[in-house]
């Protein structure tokens, strides 16, 4: 076994207790000596019995490694500070994250040489790996109540503080009475936005990755899957500005108008939103999610719109597909602990009604992924109108209320308010 080895397991058997201070599992131990001794030092500890050179030797004994015995020895008479067992463990967790990059680059390049498979796929399955490479060693998980209360606890002490300093994980929509039903959504979280065509799902999706990149300063990113960037630009100018979606679709700027296009252009610039349109397979999307995670630390990622998420090479149903697509996303909301927005589609089934959970396109995987819905329905056509009257209803709030909200749509600025 190497140094930081014998330091760390020196260490526990000067105190013990460091193994769950530190979260220390078997599998931070690369040497298998290693590897026993800490075994058989947690059959101690599971048996109530205090750690010491007897008690881990017999330990041993009963486990067939009565080798490992002079190996103990030599760790136990061994001088380490345990003022550095922290770095001892750090190194350790280093050196195991060293290594499942390595494995992951080794993958990565045997996969490219099977031309079989699409380069996408094999990009998405390599950053997978180097993003639970990035995170560490795997730890040891106590799931026992008294061993996670007391992280639990922890955890709601630093919210309660971000709350009293302004600082929260939670996301809100920024459209206050909806806030008020829907409550912060919570990273790892599947928010689902539905609705018939021309209702605006796009517009209350692009104003949530909008106030959450201009307002909050989160990091977000829009997945347009119809519209070009420009067309998107174009959206998020006229949202917060003065100017007309029709203006600035007809080049009806003038030299006067400039300054205040500049001003707000500047504002939008500085914000941390990126911006994807074209084509997008299942890979390609989770591939560029995991970059933005790893490049500007996502927090919200939205996409517009699911039924345009393609699984190249599928020949199942079509509800299979968009329940494998609808899977996949909350799978990696939870995995990359950021918040993904999905717009939806609602079935004819709901045309000229207001619409239930039910009504969801293609898939009832929707609804069950999802942790939030939010289903928009126009209460008039708003035809020769500045503003369309549309309800947002909570179906589904797996950590709240559900709940309904009426919304005027201002179609020449493509933005919701609240009248």
């Amino acid at each position: 076994m190497n140094d930081h080895e014998s330091a760390v397991l020196s260490g526990i058997m000067i105190d013990s207790d460091v193994v769950d201070v530190h979260v220390i599992g078997p599998e931070l131990f690369f040497d298998s000596c290693a590897r026993a001794i800490f075994v058989a030092i947690q059959s101690v500890r599971a048996k109530g019995v205090v750690v010491d050179l007897i008690s881990v030797a017999d330990s041993l004994r009963a486990a067939g490694h009565a080798d490992l015995i002079v190996g103990l020895a030599n760790v136990t008479s061994s001088i380490f500070s345990t003022g550095n067992f922290a770095y001892y463990v750090g190194e350790l967790r280093e050196a195991k994250r060293r290594d499942a990059a390595s494995l992951a680059f080794r993958t990565g390049l045997e996969g490219l040489a099977d031309k079989s498979r699409a380069a996408t796929e094999i990009v998405d399955e390599a950053e997978r790996s180097l993003t639970a490479a990035i995170r560490g060693a795997p730890e040891a998980d106590d799931a026992t109540i008294g061993g996670l209360l007391p992280k639990y606890l922890h955890a709601l002490g630093d919210k309660a503080k971000a709350l009293r300093e302004g600082r929260s994980e939670e996301i809100e929509i920024g459209l206050t009475r909806l806030d008020g039903v829907l409550g912060g959504v919570r990273p790892g979280e599947v928010v689902v936005i539905a609705a018939r065509p021309n209702v605006g799902k796009t517009v209350l999706a692009l104003s949530i990755a909008a106030h959450a990149a201009l307002d909050l300063n989160r990091p977000s990113a829009f997945f347009s899957l119809e519209m070009k960037r420009d067309d998107v630009i174009e959206r998020l100018i006229s949202a917060r500005s003065s100017f007309t979606l029709a203006q600035l679709r007809g080049g009806q700027v003038t030299a006067k108008d400039l300054p205040a296009l500049e001003v707000v252009a500047g504002r939008i610039a500085k914000a941390p939103l990126s911006i994807y349109d074209g084509d997008h397979g299942l890979p390609l999307l989770t591939s560029r999610i995991r970059r933005e995670c790893t490049l500007r630390s996502l927090r919200l990622a939205a996409i517009d719109y699911l039924g345009l998420v393609d699984v190249r090479g599928s020949k199942a149903a079509r509800w299979e597909v968009i329940g494998e697509v609808s899977r996949s996303l909350k799978i990696l909301a939870i995995e990359l602990n950021i918040v993904i927005l999905v717009c939806v589609q609602i079935n004819r089934d709901g045309d000229g009604k207001e619409p239930v959970l039910a009504n969801l396109r293609d898939s009832g995987a929707i609804e069950q992924d999802a942790d939030r819905v939010i289903l928009l329905h126009g209460l008039d056509k708003g035809e020769g109108q500045s503003f369309r009257r549309v309800v947002a209803i909570v179906a589904k709030n797996r950590h709240g209320a559900r709940g309904r909200v009426e919304l005027l749509l201002e179609g020449s600025h493509v933005r919701f308010v609240e009248g």
